[in-house]
């Protein structure tokens, strides 16, 4: 075939519409992939300045983040804030702990609660694991399996979260399931 490649072992052979076709596939995945990655990156800015217009915690919650980094063995003081547009609470950052709270009130049992397992999350590397899982299904978005990956790793990693905070030395695990319940009722 002049102009192409023909394999004798393959039946395979470079057409002038073959080609087209690769050609068009790959401007519409390369389209699609730069649009969801976009988009996730608009989402990422988005978060990081909402979360600087997040209140501080008081420094009675701030003390208790440190000691129980500290019993944890995490280096990195964790940075705690409050925001009213928050339904759970979260680790926002992987590279330094930042843990945002929902505004409310908080005993210093379920604060505790919250603030382990949160951090559990940040020694874990949850947070880095799932910015790599998104950005890989921001690539092969046109595979749904991704997707589905995606949403079966943050469900996995909870489930990991929770058996290693209730293994916790300071933790009653009871405690841990009323606070479970607690934030499930107001989420």
């Amino acid at each position: 075939v002049r102009g192409g490649y023909e394999h004798y072992g393959f039946l395979y052979v470079w057409t002038p519409a073959a080609r087209w076709f690769i050609c068009i596939c790959g401007i519409i995945w390369l389209i699609g992939a730069v649009v969801h990655c976009l988009k996730y990156f608009l989402q990422v800015v988005q978060y990081h300045l909402a979360s600087r217009s997040m209140m501080g915690c008081s420094n009675h919650v701030c003390e208790l983040a440190k000691t129980i980094a500290g019993e944890m063995k995490i280096r990195r003081r964790p940075c705690l804030r409050e925001s009213y547009s928050l339904l759970s609470s979260e680790l926002a950052r992987w590279s330094r702990p930042l843990i945002c709270l929902p505004v409310q009130q908080y005993d210093d049992e379920m604060l505790r609660n919250i603030i382990t397992h949160e951090l559990v999350h940040y020694k874990s590397g949850d947070k880095l694991v799932r910015e790599i899982m998104v950005f890989l299904a921001c690539i092969h978005w046109v595979n749904p399996v991704c997707g589905e990956i995606v949403t079966q790793l943050k469900t996995w990693d909870e489930y990991h979260c929770d058996y290693i905070t209730c293994h916790c030395r300071h933790i009653r695990r009871f405690s841990y399931c009323e606070t479970l319940y607690r934030m499930y009722e107001l989420g």
